[in-house]
């Protein structure tokens, strides 16, 4: 079952109108005997979600006397959002491409639908923006993504258990090339690897060609770094039927053409799409006060939070902390933090109690 390309657009990034401010919810939460514990999952160590988890819970510790974090691995963006709807945890850091299968029971949901879909978190803040390139080893040659339709070419769509591989898949299945679709094209010859074990399976040319991953123009993940440390890379010139398949696609914005950044390629430019909504969501079971003042703590000390890892927005701009799907409902504590703070846009968001679950 495919995402519904009807009912659900991206959440650009907004305009801030308003100085940050406190007022509200914030103070609202008391003492030790207040504390309010919640478990958040990521998709594991090293990753973008994984380093803004630690992050989050180190400035939560340092600066919070009423809220802890729990970070748990969970291995995938998909994995992370059953984990809340299990109440194993209250939260998660993942992407909105998890949250609209889950919503509409594909990919990895498509199985094991979650019921009722009221146990879907709501969204809170974003702290990063996922984006994608594709890349070969140099020595093959490989110059554009019509290359790899050759049926010799291995490629890495990223692990199955990311959110990532079944929105690629199913993207690149709605275009077609000489008959076929691109997917079709690619079966049998993509390598379901875990992310750990690829870096070495591209330095020992069992991988001929991967969507790149990089965050937030700022840097790469250190699957990334490993990946490139170890193997000469060069860009790939992203074809008509490729760069189609993404704009088709709405958890993905396509930007087209950028100066390169991160990668240590012999091109100045690259071609980019990206994910904005690399989000942090929590179940209703999360008060309101406990979300408002995280997202207070982020705010205001976003130059740290920036600073403690290449891939994480500058939060201390307020609308990065916006950047994500308006196909999702906002929690209420993160909606009350937005209007404190100028950026809430009635056009594009939905409130948790307006949602139609």
């Amino acid at each position: 079952m495919s995402q519904d390309t009807n009912n659900h657009s991206r959440r650009n990034v907004l305009k801030v109108t308003g100085a940050a401010g406190v007022a509200g919810l914030a103070g609202c939460l008391g003492g030790d005997d207040d504390m309010e514990e919640i478990g958040i999952a990521h998709t594991g160590e090293g990753t973008i979600s994984g380093g803004a988890a630690v992050t989050i819970q180190r400035l939560v510790r340092e600066h919070s006397d009423n809220v802890r974090y729990n970070p748990q691995s969970s291995g995938g963006s998909p994995a992370s959002i059953r984990m809340i709807a299990d109440e194993q945890v209250e939260g998660n850091s993942g992407d909105g491409a998890a949250w609209l299968t889950a919503y509409n029971d594909a990919g990895p949901f498509s199985d094991e639908p979650i019921e009722p879909k009221s146990k879907l978190p709501s969204m809170c803040f974003s702290t990063a923006a996922v984006e994608f390139t594709w890349l070969a080893r140099q020595e093959l040659g490989l110059e554009t993504t019509d290359d790899l339709l050759d049926d010799d070419i291995t490629v890495y769509l990223h692990p199955p258990e990311w959110s990532t591989h079944p929105v690629f898949m199913q993207m690149y299945d709605r275009v077609e090339v000489d008959g076929r679709t691109i997917t079709e094209h690619f079966e049998d010859r993509y390598l379901p690897l875990d992310i750990g074990d690829a870096p070495g399976a591209l330095e020992e040319e069992r991988i001929d060609a991967m969507i790149g991953l990089s965050a937030s123009r700022r840097g790469l993940p250190s699957y990334s770094q490993d990946m490139d440390a170890r193997t000469d890379l060069n860009r790939l010139e992203v074809t008509e039927p490729f760069e189609e398949a993404v704009r088709q696609e709405p958890a993905y914005v396509w930007e087209g053409r950028i100066d390169t950044y991160g990668w240590d390629i012999p091109e100045d430019t690259m071609d980019l799409w990206f994910m904005p909504d690399f989000t942090w969501m929590h179940d209703e079971m999360v008060s309101n006060e406990a979300v408002y003042e995280i997202a207070d703590i982020i705010h205001e000390h976003g130059d740290e939070f920036a600073d403690s890892l290449g891939t994480n927005f500058d939060t201390s701009d307020a609308e990065n902390m916006a950047n994500y799907i308006d196909a999702a409902p906002v929690h209420p504590g993160a909606e009350e933090w937005m209007r404190d703070n100028g950026i809430w846009d009635d056009d594009t968001m939905v409130s948790h109690d307006e949602w139609e679950w």
